[in-house]
Order: C-alpha cells, then sequence, then structure tokens
C-alpha cells in the first residue's frame, strides 16, 4: 500500500488532506465511464462519509483521464486519519456495493451535463486549441460520450478493482496532510505513520 503519510503543520483550525496516484499505466486508454464513476464518488460516497457523516466543508476525487492519475482531496475537514481510511474504503465500496441502476442513471446525467452545455465563442475557441494542440479529434469525444451513456454497475466495480491495486501497490501511492499541530499530532497518536513538517519554518 501507500507509503508514509507527509504532514504538514500550518496556522488552522482545520485540515486539508489529499491522497493520490497512478491508476492507469502510461499509453493506457482511460475510458468515458471513468468520468461517471468519478462524478458518482464525489456525489454520492464521499458527500456521505467525508462531508455528512465526517463533517468536513468540502470532499472531491478526480481522475486525469490524459496521465492516468487520481486525486482524493478534503477541504475544510476536522479530521485526518478517518478521511483517509475512507478514501482507502472507496474501492471496495465501489467493488461490493450492488449500486441500483437508478443512481448508475443519475451518475450518467450529472456527467453529460458537464458534457453538453452552450459555449461562449471563446469557449468554442479555447475547445479547439485544446483539441488541435493535444490531437483529441471530434471522435475521441464522442467516443468518450458514447461510453459515458453505456456506462453500467459493472463499469464501478471494475474501476472499484483498478483503485484497489492501486492503493495496494507499493511505492504508488501518496498522502499529504495540511493541518494544525494538535490535529496532525493527535492523527499520529491515533496510529497513522506520518512524518510531521513545519509550513513556515524559521
Amino acid at each position: 500500500g501507500s507509503g508514509a503519510v507527509e504532514g504538514v503543520i500550518i496556522p488552522t483550525q482545520v485540515n486539508y488532506v489529499a491522497m493520490g496516484g497512478r491508476m492507469y499505466q502510461p499509453g493506457e486508454r482511460v475510458g468515458g465511464s471513468t468520468s461517471v464513476v468519478t462524478n458518482f464518488l464525489k456525489t454520492g460516497y464521499l458527500w456521505d462519509k467525508v462531508r455528512v457523516m465526517g463533517g468536513a466543508y468540502g470532499a472531491g476525487f478526480s481522475l486525469n483521464a490524459r496521465l492516468g492519475t487520481f486525486a482524493f482531496s478534503s477541504y475544510r475537514d476536522p479530521n485526518v486519519k478517518a478521511t483517509i481510511e475512507n478514501y482507502k474504503k472507496a474501492a471496495d465500496y465501489l467493488i461490493n456495493a450492488e449500486i441500483p441502476k437508478q443512481e448508475v442513471e443519475r451518475a450518467i446525467i450529472g456527467t453529460i451535463s458537464g458534457l453538453d452545455y452552450p459555449q461562449t465563442p471563446n469557449g468554442k475557441g479555447q475547445t479547439s486549441f485544446s483539441r488541435y494542440f493535444t490531437g483529441y479529434t471530434t471522435e475521441d469525444a464522442q467516443r468518450w460520450r458514447d461510453e459515458v451513456l453505456g456506462t453500467s454497475a459493472e463499469d464501478f466495480k471494475q474501476f472499484g478493482l483498478r483503485l484497489k491495486k492501486a492503493l495496494e501497490t507499493e511505492g504508488v501511492v501518496g498522502v499529504c496532510a495540511f493541518g494544525s499541530n494538535t490535529a496532525l499530532t493527535n492523527a499520529k497518536e491515533e496510529g497513522l505513520e506520518m512524518e510531521l513538517k513545519e509550513a513556515f519554518a524559521k
């Protein structure tokens, strides 16, 4: 799994906890269904576990389709260790949860709404510019869109298996928590392996 957590002490009453790593190898294609699962993690699992139950102001998950890297994050979070544990449990949740069809459909709709929206002339120019320099074609965009629309509960499970593999592979995942001396010291005392450093050391 992941190595020691890096704890950065900052003058704050709340914490910011991030965990990330590589889920896809260079050259491996990331499919459109991954964006649906990403959306589901943000608005479902993380919302419930880190925001509602954990009391954080925000929680997120992102997957960079070009680089194949993922990142969990929390914002204004009262927890450190519990949040990291919730991140690590996300893979098993996706593997074992029998996600109802309507939940999958809701995640698809939420994802499609981010793809299909009116663009200003400036926005169209930026999209064209980005696609030109990355070699991303209209066909690629349509294929992604079709994969989003075709997402099934099985895609959630497959994503979970891939995430689990990343989480269990030595040296793949890094964790960093920014927080108060008290919160980070408490997390260490609770058994979290963590190297502490001062952000503003004199």
